[in-house]
């Protein structure tokens, strides 16, 4: 589906924001996190993807998917933003995350509450967010068997308990500090 986001019109009351997601750009080696103004009015609000997802001039509709995630028995609502064509570059970021080639162009994943308005990422949102990636390329991959190639509208992601490079080093750092510690005390209980 092409863009079902509810177009916001700049008026006198518009406001704008700047939201935090996560974007993995084609040209990239790694997904990174981004700032995106968001045109706000009221209750509602309209992220402008456009002015962070690259291939314009190849294709200029942008398709959004809502994700459902269960995480750690909680669910929580995303929404990708991406683009489809074959002549868009392939994504890398993407691509080492999820291990397929499938997804051409960049994507960007925004965290939504659940009246469905786009809000900032939170700090813990980059292992799902690839999660989630590692999900729409799959699915994006079983588009190339299909007869009839429709884009996905909606995802549903039940996340393994995994960590990110961050929280591995400090739960290495942790577990050599808790060792050293216990050496420590066998040596001293062997010299009393």
């Amino acid at each position: 589906m092409v863009n079902s986001r509810s177009y916001i019109v700049p008026g006198a009351c518009t406001t704008y924001r700047q939201l935090v997601s996560r974007f993995y750009g084609a040209d990239e080696p790694k997904s990174r996190p981004v700032a995106l103004m968001a045109r706000c009015d009221g209750d509602s609000r309209y992220p402008l993807v456009e002015s962070v997802l690259g291939g314009m001039a190849i294709q200029p509709y942008v398709h959004d998917c809502s994700v459902s995630v269960l995480h750690h028995n909680r669910w929580s609502r995303y929404t990708i933003f991406y683009r489809i064509h074959h002549r868009l570059p392939i994504n890398r970021a993407a691509a080492l995350v999820s291990g397929s080639i499938a997804v051409h162009g960049d994507v960007l994943v925004m965290w939504t509450d659940d009246d469905g308005r786009v809000v900032g990422m939170r700090h813990g949102d980059a292992v799902i967010a690839d999660q989630i990636v590692k999900r729409l390329a799959e699915h994006l991959d079983s588009l190339h068997y299909r007869k009839k190639r429709v884009p996905p509208t909606t995802l549903m992601v039940i996340t393994t308990v995994s960590r990110s490079l961050r929280q591995w080093r400090l739960f290495k750092a942790a577990r050599e500090r808790r060792r050293e510690a216990a050496r420590e005390r066998l040596l001293n209980a062997g010299r009393h």
